[in-house]
């Protein structure tokens, strides 16, 4: 028998999947959203939808929600509560009370109203049923999410009470988050008990703040501390860095398992996850060998492909602008789609461009190819710190430096093997086409997880009301944590390509012998490693890792300014310089540390390595311009030098602690 469905917030994310699983069963729904623009689209796409647009936490609003239900339905048998905000993070004694108003009025006063107005329609009924969307938060407690944790419960209680007190044709669920989605099931009639929401036999991890989750029934039962259960991982339960939650259902019984603030520890890192980790591993090592499986075979690429010294210069400046570009462009496919068919289409380009550039003479479709591979490998730079977030929540730290430390042999392992494969193949076409390899395998792990996932759950991972936000260019330069962020990566990329470009030839202009600048740029270009390893642990353990960003934005200034006083001890200043190469893997923690979640981690760091790359751009040009122009390299070094300025001031605003990215973008109610 066909139910009449009540939907708040069923115009988007998993309030508008539901609505579509229970008018898939043949019911009629009517949902509720605060989003005109959204509940226009719902409603075109979904032609048996009926709607109301308003505000939960308006009681006119609600009675001309019930009134549509009323005149569109005639009657109503199932209420499902969805609407509810985040509200901001922050310690209690520095919550704003009017953030605190905000979140009581649409969470609790919002689902008071609702309740209120739909029990009389259900109990015109000899059957209905009322199913809440709570929270984890609600049962347990979040650091820092007082708002949202207490109405939560609130909530669960509310609907609990009500419902006892409208007599025994009523039944109520309590459906408590995280997990990924799992589909509705309308039954026949709620006489008497049901299950609600059937859960599938997987496992899942993930409400993110301002997203009511819906999988798993609550039914009343002594509660148990969780334990940590990291089977099969779906989505990061996200309500701020400090807790996450994973879960798993077991002959339709619900795990819980939290780490960091319940005191609990965290899952196994390989349990369940063994095949995305080798997707971490392999995208990692796949992201620089267009660059420097490249640079051992310029100066004979460019004698058999007849290239004059403006497409070689061009083709030396393509890393960092298409690093630059993709790094704009990566976020929107990733919204758009999800992270693992970025991933898929990072490979994907990376290993087109890298095996067909090699098979033709011609200079621009060189330079065209080569710009594909690198735009591939830089969108691939984007997208591992979000899938760290979605799938590693509970163990960033070595996750991270996995992928620093990889990218960092990524660069180095081609250039070893550059002429070795050239030897191996007959030239430097084999060598550098090789490589495209890499990026196909690399690519096969998240072709796997694409396929594991079934199309609803991708419905669900497609642009929502909170994960798939859209984070606009202007959004995005007003916000203290992405401009620190890309000021922070920003100054460290065009210090860094500087001296990549000139520290050998600063060396020697200085008077040292070409031994001895090679030693001192081999000590700068080491050093990336051991930078990689410590400092990913450093930004995902410390609340505020200032300190050690201030270090590596002035210590380098202070091996500049030592080249400059005192050129007799190249080695100091080379050490000192070198530090700089820790700030990009800090960097990529602060990616994940800063936001909520893997769409926020997206954003940051395709806004931030964007405009880092295109300022790296900048660095050797400097160097370039300035060296002949004063006939001495002293002020290219202080030039150097003060932009430790700058990249300290984007030190202080990326880790400053407590704020997250997605904060300022919070939407106002659903």
């Amino acid at each position: 028998m066909a139910q009449r469905v009540l939907v708040t917030a069923g115009a988007g994310g998993i309030g508008l999947v539901i609505a579509r699983a229970f008018a898939a069963e043949g019911n009629k729904v009517h949902i509720a959203d605060i989003d005109a623009q959204a509940v226009e689209a719902a409603v075109a796409d979904n032609p048996g939808f009926t709607a109301s647009v308003g505000d939960v936490s308006s009681p006119d609003d609600v009675d001309a929600m019930m009134a549509d239900v009323q005149s569109n339905l005639g009657g109503l048998d199932c209420l499902v509560s969805n609407a509810g905000i985040a509200g901001p993070t922050a310690p209690v004694e520095e919550y704003d009370p009017k953030a605190w108003a905000a979140v009581v009025n649409v969470n609790l006063n919002g689902s008071f109203e609702v309740v209120r107005k739909a029990v009389p329609l259900l109990k015109a009924n000899d059957r209905g049923s009322i199913i809440v969307m709570s929270s984890l938060a609600g049962r347990f407690g979040y650091p820092n999410r007082i708002g949202y944790s207490t109405t939560k419960w609130g909530a669960g209680r509310l609907h609990q009470d009500a419902v006892a007190g409208t007599g025994p044709t009523q039944h109520h669920r309590q459906l408590d988050p995280p997990g990924r989605r799992q589909r509705p099931s309308t039954g026949q009639g709620v006489r008497g008990p049901r299950r609600g929401l059937r859960p599938h036999r997987r496992g899942g991890a993930g409400e993110r703040p301002g997203q009511s989750g819906h999988q798993g029934v609550h039914r009343p039962r002594r509660h148990r501390r969780p334990r940590s259960i990291p089977d099969q991982p779906g989505r990061t339960h996200h309500l701020g860095p400090a807790v996450q939650h994973r879960r798993r259902f077991q002959s339709g019984a619900m795990t819980l398992g939290a780490h960091d603030g319940t005191g609990q520890p965290p899952g196994s890192l390989w349990r369940g996850r063994i095949l995305l980790i080798v997707g971490i591993v392999l995208l990692g090592v796949s992201l620089r060998y267009a660059v420097t499986g490249l640079s051992p075979f310029l100066p004979q690429i460019q004698a058999d492909l007849g290239m004059g010294d403006a497409p070689l210069t061009l083709l030396t400046m393509l890393p960092t602008l298409f690093f630059g570009l993709a790094g704009f462009c990566a976020p929107v496919l990733m919204r758009r789609t999800s992270l693992e068919l970025t991933a898929v289409a990072a490979m994907g380009l990376a290993a087109a461009g890298t095996a067909l550039r090699p098979l033709f003479d011609s200079v621009p479709l060189f330079l065209v190819l080569s710009a594909v591979a690198l735009f591939g490998m830089g969108m691939g730079n984007v997208v591992g710190a979000p899938l760290v977030k979605k799938y590693f929540s509970d163990r960033p730290a070595p996750m991270l430096t996995a992928f620093a430390l990889l990218m960092q042999a990524g660069a180095t392992i081609p250039a070893m093997l550059a002429l070795p494969l050239a030897d191996l193949g007959g030239g430097w076409r084999f060598s550098i086409g090789s490589w495209a390899l890499l990026s196909v395998v690399a690519a096969v792990p998240w072709v796997i997880q694409l396929l594991k996932v079934s199309p609803e759950d991708r419905a669900e991972d497609a642009p929502a009301q909170s994960g798939g936000r859209a984070y606009g260019l202007g959004q995005l330069l007003r916000n203290p944590i992405s401009v620190g962020t890309a000021l922070f990566y920003a100054m460290a990329s065009l210090n860094t390509y500087a001296m990549l470009s000139w520290m050998p030839t600063i060396f020697q202009d200085n008077g040292h012998s070409s031994e001895t600048a090679a030693a001192a740029y081999a000590i700068f270009t080491f050093l990336t490693l051991p930078m990689a390893v410590v400092s990913p642990i450093i930004g995902s353990k410390m609340r505020n890792p200032f300190p050690y960003a201030a270090a590596l934005a002035l210590l380098p200034a202070l091996g500049f300014i030592g080249v400059v006083l005192a050129p007799g001890i190249p080695f100091l200043w080379a050490t000192l310089i070198g530090l700089i190469g820790g700030a990009f893997p800090l960097a990529i923690a602060m990616f994940n540390q800063r936001t909520r979640t893997e769409h926020g981690s997206g954003a940051l760091s395709g806004f931030a390595m964007g405009v880092g790359y295109l300022f790296g751009t900048v660095g050797p040009l400097l160097g370039g311009w300035l060296n002949p122009a004063t006939g001495s390299w002293t002020l290219p070094l202080l030039v150097y030098a003060l932009m430790g300025v700058p990249m300290l001031l984007g030190a202080w605003m990326m880790s400053k602690p407590g704020r997250y990215l997605e904060d300022r973008f919070e939407p106002a109610a659903v």
